[in-house]
């Protein structure tokens, strides 16, 4: 999903909602290409959402290749503030 996408997933969360989703490590950098954490850290500073939790964790398949090689990746739970 586009990182605007983030957008509808705030808007369909009722207050005090939790949104969870867990992606690759990768994406989860600052100033990265999709826009995931620039996007939910402009709703965090912006008071829409509050970052509840984090884990990492290897995903993947060992001797895989391409999508399914084993990587480093985050889980993150998120509560709706307004």
């Amino acid at each position: 999903m586009p990182a605007q996408a983030i957008e509808d997933c705030h808007a369909s969360l009722k207050i005090g909602g939790y949104l969870v989703t867990a992606m690759r490590s990768l994406y989860w950098e600052t100033g990265q290409e999709e826009g995931f954490k620039d996007k939910f850290d402009e709703l965090v500073d912006a008071g829409k959402l509050e970052l509840c939790h984090t884990f990492t964790f290897q995903r993947g398949k060992e001797g895989a290749k391409g999508l399914f090689q084993p990587l480093q990746s985050c889980l993150l739970t998120f509560r709706k503030l307004a």
